[in-house]
């Protein structure tokens, strides 16, 4: 009789040893479990920031003052428009299409260089050619 009982008196420390570490590890388990969540709930509190932080970067309002602080660009104004005419004549365009050396198979590829008004020049008028504004 005192062997069954030292036998189950083994038995029952084994499992209270067993049932300390078991709850041990779900414990520690539960706390990392805890961490990696709240560890998750601030990455998506910083993503939503950066999103919203991402959309005012891109507005054209933002755009539009980086342009003028950092990169000194100014708005089109008529002051600084250059005007391209085209040419008056048909054989001008002609002499102009082919450049020295290019085969007449490239000619809808090669274009014959354009003449630009310089702001504050005077302006060639043709009734025949119109004026082309590029900004």
């Amino acid at each position: 009789m005192t062997r069954v009982n030292v036998l189950l008196l083994i038995a029952v420390l084994c499992s209270a040893f067993y049932l300390v570490r078991t709850q041990y590890d779900s414990r520690r388990l539960y706390t990392e479990y805890d961490h990696a969540r709240s560890e998750a709930r601030r990455l998506d509190l910083e993503r939503e920031r950066l999103e919203v932080e991402r959309r005012y970067q891109g507005t054209s309002l933002r755009v539009e003052q980086v342009a003028k602080e950092q990169l000194h660009m100014k708005n089109v104004t008529p002051a600084i428009t250059q005007y391209v005419l085209e040419p008056t004549q048909p054989h001008d365009v002609a002499k102009e299409a082919h450049p020295k050396g290019a085969p007449s198979f490239l000619s809808p590829f090669v274009s014959p260089p354009l003449k630009t008004q310089l702001a504050g020049a005077p302006v060639l008028k043709s009734e025949s050619s119109p004026r082309i504004d590029v900004p």
